[in-house]
């Protein structure tokens, strides 16, 4: 039987209000479950946004569909946007912003009248001597070296470890805890000293410490994040309208942010505006000192320099990445003065550093610039090979040797991942893209590889990719967005709120077999694996374990 005009118009509202309540009330669910399934960066911004964006969104369907009168409607509306209202001004006034909360950028708030800064006092602060019965030449003969930035080759794989594996019978056992400055600078070790970058006060500085009892030996300070004014910084940034903000103390932290490297008894070390240091190893004296990015008329990237100085003794040259935006993206000094050796132009630096590596018999530099890979001769930066991998994001993690001929580049921010095949023939080099993929997004950190699959930490949970397709292997629970290096055939992640995590990696899972409570605040430094000892650092306190001796293994 047809219905009345009067009773269709009835079902026709009651269609609407009740089609919509569910289109409004299933909208969060539906949203998340799209991020998930696509693995979209940023997805905690996400999770922030769309709570509030819900509460508007049913707040507009009751004022306009809702049952009560219009008034009535209107009345609790008005209370609901007079709440968030209320809310967002008293947070404005009680808050204050005090960086990020870890590596999803999400802001971290304390009250207004917070102190945060580390004062000078703290980080000048002794180091605590914690296991007083093991003798500094038990710890010397125990030591090895740890020159430069995630290891012997660059990569963050240690080929043989030189300890047990068995930590669940045997642990770490803690020597030494002290304070320190801000930066997200890790160690490099060599002859008793352990040698990192941090900021105290207003200026930044390379410090040297006693590897086997933590004390300060010697410093050099030099201008830091502190020292910048606008006009210093990079137009914009990466991916982001505006510029001229000054970088530091923002969601990225204060401090400096890359490694030193040291060779034959001198120290590189590269600041975050783009100060190039040699100094003494024993003294800390100044032997020589280039403002890389000042000379060279360039821009301080957004978020501060973060490259790790390249050494080549061969040709002898420090190389390190130089300025933001389109200009000298790379740049040589000699070893011993200073001078300069050569540049080379391009989209610009970004955050990983370059890297040395020999492929097709020829030795060259290879470099993650702004908007593409490039392979660079070492003797006169000739660019010889080049592959296009734009995005306007910030490119972190360091390019990884797959193979002979082959580079996994790893990013984040919605840039794809991607593994890439570089051939010869005579002079021409050409790349060739095998396969991109959204299954490893790196933000700050970088894989390892071990056989035939990669691991790191995509967006903050331990996954590993298959290397001939770029498929997902598996994907298990966050450490959050920490750091990790391989040891054989054994992670050790250095979790982002603190913990150390040790355990075995396979192609179809990893075996979580030991966790630290090493450090109790957020840390986005690398672990320092020397010999038997384990150097961990983040922007307020650094620690060193002696990890156990091998002849406790079972499995020797």
């Amino acid at each position: 039987t047809p219905l009345h005009p009067g009773s269709r118009l009835i079902f026709m509202l009651k269609f609407i209000r009740i089609s919509s309540f569910l289109i409004c009330l299933l909208s969060g669910p539906l949203a998340f479950l799209w991020i998930l399934s696509r693995g979209i960066s940023m997805f905690y911004w996400f999770a922030l946004a769309v709570p509030f964006l819900w509460i508007v969104l049913m707040t507009l369907w009751f004022l306009c569909l809702g049952r009560p009168r219009f008034l009535i409607r209107l009345k609790w509306s008005g209370i609901v946007v007079g709440v968030l209202a209320i809310a967002i001004f008293a947070a404005t006034k009680l808050l204050k912003y005090d960086g990020s909360t870890s590596g999803t950028s999400l802001p971290k708030l304390v009250w207004a009248w917070s102190d945060t800064d580390v004062e000078i006092s703290h980080a000048h602060g002794k180091a605590e001597i914690i296991s007083k019965n093991i003798s500094r030449e038990e710890l010397n003969e125990s030591a090895g070296e740890s020159l430069r930035f995630l290891g012997p080759d660059s990569d963050g794989v240690w080929e043989g470890a030189e300890f047990s594996s068995d930590w669940a019978n045997n642990p770490p056992v803690e020597i030494w805890r002290r304070p320190m400055g801000y930066g997200w600078s890790s160690f490099s070790v060599t002859g008793g000293k352990a040698i990192t970058l941090e900021e105290i006060g207003e200026t930044e500085q390379i410090s040297c410490f006693d590897l086997f009892t933590g004390e300060r030996l010697w410093e050099f300070t030099y201008p830091g994040l502190a020292s910048l004014d606008e006009s210093d910084t990079a137009e914009g940034g990466e991916g982001e309208e505006g510029g001229g903000e000054k970088p530091g103390g923002r969601m990225d932290g204060k401090g400096p942010r890359s490694t030193p490297t040291i060779h034959e008894g001198k120290v590189y070390a590269y600041g975050s505006v783009g100060i190039l240091i040699c100094c003494d190893l024993e003294t800390g004296k100044l032997i020589w000192k280039k403002n890389v990015i000042k000379e060279l008329k360039g821009k301080v990237p957004k978020w501060g320099k973060s490259c790790a100085p390249l050494v080549m003794p061969e040709h002898n040259a420090v190389i390190v990445s130089a300025g933001d935006g389109k200009g000298t993206t790379l740049a040589s000094f000699q070893l011993d003065s200073g001078d300069p050796l050569w540049s080379t132009e391009g989209s610009g630096s970004s955050y990983s550093s370059p890297v040395a590596m020999t492929i097709h018999d020829t030795e060259q530099i290879v470099s993650i610039n702004s908007k593409e890979v490039v392979g660079v001769q070492p003797d006169d930066g000739r660019v010889i090979w080049k592959h296009e991998w734009p995005g306007n994001y910030p490119k972190v993690a360091q390019p990884v040797r797959v193979g002979a001929d082959r580079l996994l580049l790893t990013a984040s921010y919605g840039v794809p991942s991607l593994l890439i095949e570089i051939n010869r023939d005579g002079d021409q080099w050409t790349t060739k893209e095998l396969w991109t993929t959204n299954r490893m997004k790196t933000k700050f950190s970088s894989t390892v590889v071990l056989g035939d699959h990669a691991y790191g930490l995509d967006e903050g949970r331990l996954a590993s990719i298959n290397l001939e397709t770029g498929e997902k292997a598996w994907k298990i629970r966050g450490y959050g967005f920490g750091q990790l290096i391989l040891v054989g055939d054994h992670l050790l992640i250095q979790a982002e709120q603190g913990d150390l995590v040790f355990g075995k990696v396979e192609p179809d899972g990893f075996e979580e077999t030991a966790t630290l409570e090493a450090l109790d605040s957020m840390t986005w430094n690398v672990p320092t694996l020397a010999g038997r000892l384990l150097l961990l650092r983040n922007d307020r306190e650094a620690v060193c374990y002696l990890l156990p001796e091998k002849d406790h293994d079972p499995s020797t």
